[in-house]
């Protein structure tokens, strides 16, 4: 009778080590699995070594519509967690969101929501984990894609680290036999939200304007310029709202003596001194009646005071035609990569000028 019992509970005992095995590799896994300091990760429960480099880890992706290092505050995104390995079909993950040089006791930052039902988000000692779910393992194509939204803190800019840990497993309903991978993903919050900025001519010079949708700890505006694009000069500062979520409307007029190719770029400070720039305005002229600017912000090449009316047309180095305007005035450059083109004027003049 004892040796039944014993049997019995040892069956039992196997029984349920199969179901947990299953359960790890079939719904979310415990919290606190991301490999980010204070954190285990998923060879504490499965018999394999962790990988942090190789061909399947390059191949884990965590993206959104912008790039990673210029996010916006307060802004929600949407991530797109995406692992592929062609001998499984049958993968997990959890993923934890830390400020840069957080330590095992640092809270997560912003907010961490599930969009489906593949993925479920767990809190435990003040950070938020987001799981694939129990609908979320299968991979029958042998690659899977997670997708969740990220709300990015109001009040905090820098360095945020995104830590996961993805699972490929055997699907074997063990714990044996399993690939286990920890990456980390680096993003930036920016300090401000730029609305738009732009470049037009005054009689005397040029009008730079600027606005922006939110504010973090922004000190101020540094307005430069220069002649090839290469060497700045500062030549204004304009005070921020320094912190702020309603539009703000910033301007500044260069009415000093221009070069027949002047460029702008306005510098956003911090409070901290960190800082990071706007995108180029180019107004590059040929003589006192026909000239060109060029809206970064609309990618837009506009022509201005052309002495007849005739196409305009841009070419590359190679001298391929790449855009045209047939009346002479705006060439939408949006399709087109960075770079310098020549640019023909309705006068028949050529002109070199720099596309960002």
């Amino acid at each position: 009778m004892k040796k039944l019992v014993l049997l019995s509970f040892v069956l039992a005992l196997l029984l349920i080590t199969v179901q947990l095995a299953y359960t790890y590799s079939g719904s979310a896994p415990p919290s606190a699995m991301t490999n980010a300091p204070g954190n285990s990760n998923c060879t504490s429960c499965h018999s394999s070594t962790l990988a942090t480099s190789g061909t399947l880890w390059n191949g884990i992706t965590l993206t959104t519509t912008v790039p990673l290092t210029s996010l916006l505050p307060n802004t929600v995104y949407t991530l797109n967690l995406t692992f592929s390995d062609p001998s499984s079909d049958k993968y997990g993950f959890q993923l934890v969101a830390l400020p840069s040089g957080a330590t095992a006791a640092t809270a997560s930052v912003g907010t961490l929501t599930a969009t489906g039902l593949q993925t479920e988000v767990n809190v435990q000692t003040g950070r938020q984990y987001m799981s694939h779910s129990a609908l979320g393992t299968s991979a029958p194509a042998f690659t899977k894609t997670w997708t969740f939204n990220y709300t990015t803190p109001t009040a905090f800019t820098g360095g945020i680290n995104f830590y996961v840990v993805v699972n490929s497993t055997d699907n074997d309903g063990t714990f044996g036999g399993d690939q286990i991978f920890a990456k980390i993903f680096a993003s930036t919050v920016m300090p401000v939200k730029w609305l738009s900025y732009g470049l037009t001519p005054t009689d005397n010079g040029f009008h730079i304007k600027w606005a922006t949708a939110c504010e973090v700890d922004n000190s101020h505006f540094e307005i430069e310029k220069s002649s090839d694009a290469l060497s700045w000069e500062v030549i204004a500062k304009v005070k921020s709202k320094g912190n702020t979520n309603a539009t703000t409307h910033y301007s500044y007029t260069d009415e000093s003596e221009s070069t027949a190719n002047s460029f702008y770029r306005i510098k956003q400070v911090d409070f901290n001194g960190r800082f990071e720039y706007s995108k180029i305005l180019s107004s590059q002229k040929e003589g006192s009646e026909e000239y060109v600017t060029y809206d970064a912000t609309q990618r837009l090449i506009q022509v201005h005071n052309a002495t007849q009316m005739a196409s305009t047309t841009l070419f590359s180095l190679s001298g391929k035609p790449v855009a045209t305007s047939e009346d002479g005035t705006d060439i939408n450059v949006s399709s087109l990569e960075r770079g310098i083109y020549l640019l023909q004027l309705p006068s028949g003049n050529y002109q070199k000028i720099f596309i960002y």
